[in-house]
C-alpha cells in the first residue's frame, strides 16, 4: 500500500467526520476507485453525511 492511497483514506475519512455535503460527489467518484480500501472509506464516508443530515 502506498502513502497516496493512505493519504487518500485518510482525506475521505476526514470528509465524512466533516459531514459537508459538498463532498458527496467526489466521494461518489471514490467510489469506483480501483483500490477497495478507498471504495469502503467512501462508503462509510456517505453514511456519516448521511446520517449528518437527517
Amino acid at each position: 500500500m502506498s502513502a497516496d492511497r493512505d493519504n487518500l483514506i485518510a482525506a475521505i475519512t476526514a470528509l465524512g467526520k466533516l459531514g459537508d455535503r459538498k463532498a458527496v460527489e467526489p466521494l461518489f467518484r471514490a467510489c469506483m476507485d480501483e483500490d477497495d480500501r478507498v471504495k469502503q472509506a467512501a462508503r462509510e464516508a456517505l453514511a456519516a453525511i448521511a446520517r449528518k443530515s437527517r
